[in-house]
């Protein structure tokens, strides 16, 4: 019996030995970079709406790069779908919802924003083609070109789409130039850093095949025709946006009466990537 725990305490005593041979001997040649911080994406939003018992789920899934491969929403009124294929800068997204189906050819640029939007029905037929033009990050104006594939004459078209910035920041878009005073958004923005959740951040991942708009910090409300909507964001214990609220008051809106308010709540899929031994 004494031989065998002899044996033991030895063997213990090789093997604490040599780890610790593993442990120090590369530390004279490696080092350990500093452990990266998880990374998140939204997987789920929830939609709901004072007035209406109808509520709007969507669930979102992501490649290894961090870009959105679907989109599945659901609601009383039914279901929908978008698929994502990329291929280097060219992005295809077919959009299924209500029966019908829609294919967005898009161009991307460096920064992940959209250059050109081709879209197509079902039957292949063409829809409309929206060509953006940037300075930087900054979408300085964008051409929509019905049922056509070429470049329209450029800026000044009556269906040329316009983007007033201030400091990184978006304080006027207009759809339509002309029509400044009944069509067109204006925004105003709180002090806080743009992050994953906020207005435009949502706002483009459940409706736009490709973003076109970041800002230097996040909206806290706009204006336009009908009513003012401000824009109020809550926070999850790590810090993240976990929700965003958007009360609009003026005329009645879509038949619940004004304030309007809807409600996001979003939840997270986090990633925590392996720590990397660099080489001295």
């Amino acid at each position: 019996m004494k031989l065998i725990l002899h044996s033991m305490k030895k063997t213990t005593s090789l093997f604490a030995l040599a780890l610790a041979t593993v442990l120090l001997a590369p530390s004279c040649k490696k080092r350990l970079i500093p452990f990266p911080l998880e990374f998140c994406n939204i997987s789920g939003v929830t939609v709901s709406q004072n007035g209406s018992t109808d509520t709007t789920v969507y669930h979102i899934t992501y490649d290894r790069e961090g870009r959105p491969t679907g989109v599945q929403s659901s609601s009383g009124a039914g279901s929908g779908s978008r698929i994502y294929t990329y291929a280097d800068t060219n992005l295809v997204v077919t959009t299924t919802s209500g029966g019908s189906t829609t294919t967005d050819s898009v161009t991307l640029n460096s920064q992940g924003l959209m250059l050109v939007d081709v879209a197509r029905n079902g039957s292949n037929a063409l829809l409309k083609t929206t060509y953006y033009y940037y300075t930087g990050t900054e979408v300085d104006f964008a051409y929509v070109c019905a049922a056509c594939e070429m470049p329209g004459l450029g800026p000044g078209g009556p269906d040329e789409e316009q983007y007033n910035w201030t400091n990184g920041d978006l304080t006027a878009f207009i759809p339509q130039a002309g029509f400044t005073s009944t069509t067109s958004t204006t925004y105003s923005y709180n002090s806080s850093a743009a992050a994953i959740g906020d207005y435009f951040s949502i706002t483009q991942l459940l409706s736009a095949p490709a973003p076109t708009v970041r800002t230097t910090n996040q909206v806290s409300g706009y204006f336009q025709n009908y009513g003012t909507s401000t824009v109020s964001y809550s926070h999850n214990a790590s810090g993240r946006i976990s929700g965003m609220t958007i009360i609009t008051t003026g005329p009645a809106m879509f038949g619940y009466g004004a304030p309007d308010t809807v409600n996001y709540a979003y939840t997270y899929e986090c990633e925590v990537p392996f720590p990397v031994l660099e080489k001295n």
